[in-house]
């Protein structure tokens, strides 16, 4: 072979060479972006999968705080319907036990029965009575229905109860209607 025709066979090598790396360098660069753009994408996937994983949490607990609220709200409902049947079970008792007779023993036994029982089964369920009676007037928890005018009680003392009230898992459920004491000197 001539000197000629090995440069020209070693030339034509050199530019195959060079054409088969340019060839593989562009490859390499298409598969890198393609890398790029997969490993963009997986990362997109990911936040948006974090970010549903927490709003999923949120729901969640949103749905219990409402279910909790709920059963509160109908346990109120159902209390405060049960509250008249218990102030009628009192003015019972307090009218019997005003009626002299010799017969009613059992009847007062039966209705004090019924009423501490009543009155358990509210406190288990969170009623608690507002206590009113010689306490300072509070607006939060008594409804003044009158005042009275006397001088052997400080002002803004309630000196009587026209109805219990009652709280219920420490929420007022109804105030007690209460009077309150006004002084006339003042």
């Amino acid at each position: 072979m001539s000197d000629w025709e090995e440069r020209s066979t070693r030339k034509e090598e050199e530019l195959s060479t060079e054409e088969s790396s340019n060839e593989q360098t562009l490859k390499l660069k298409e598969l890198e972006e393609s890398l790029a753009a997969k490993t963009q994408e997986a990362e997109t996937n990911y936040q948006r999968l974090l970010r549903l994983g927490a709003d999923f949490e949120n729901y969640k607990k949103r749905i219990e705080r409402e279910q909790s609220e709920f059963l509160k709200s109908a346990q109120a409902q159902l209390i405060k319907d049960l509250l008249p049947v218990l102030d009628n079970l009192e003015r019972a008792l307090s009218t019997v036990e005003a009626t002299p007779d010799t017969n009613k023993v059992a009847l007062i036994s039966g209705l004090e029965m019924v009423f501490k029982q009543f009155k358990e089964v509210l406190a288990k369920a969170g009623v608690e009575e507002i206590k009113a009676k010689g306490e300072p007037f509070d607006p939060s928890l008594h409804e003044a229905v009158e005042v009275r005018h006397l001088e052997t009680q400080p002002e803004g003392i309630v000196v009587d109860e026209f109805q219990k009230g009652y709280l219920l898992h420490g929420k007022v459920l109804r105030p007690a209607k209460v009077v309150v004491a006004k002084n006339p000197t003042v």
